[in-house]
């Protein structure tokens, strides 16, 4: 998640991250929003992500952009909104 931070859109007005999780996570962070997911086996993890997204696809209206990303993705350059 560091590099995406660093990255990721560093340049926009605002983000946010939802993160779908099977582990209990005390960190709180500004922008950052931890949502739990049973843990499933595959293929069924990737084949239920996009049911846990509808599941907060109200939340995610209000953005004008929402990208799909899987936790371990690492960015090495710098991806900007303008």
């Amino acid at each position: 998640m560091q590099s995406s931070i660093k990255n990721f859109f560093h340049d926009a007005t605002y983000r946010h991250w939802y993160i779908f999780t099977d582990i209990a996570v005390n960190n709180v962070q500004k922008n950052v929003s931890y949502l739990y997911a049973r843990h499933e086996e595959w293929p069924f993890v990737a084949l239920k992500k996009f049911h846990y997204v509808m599941n907060i696809a109200n939340e995610l209206s209000k953005y004008d952009y929402v990208f799909l990303i899987n936790a371990n993705t690492i960015f090495y350059k710098n991806i900007s909104v303008g």
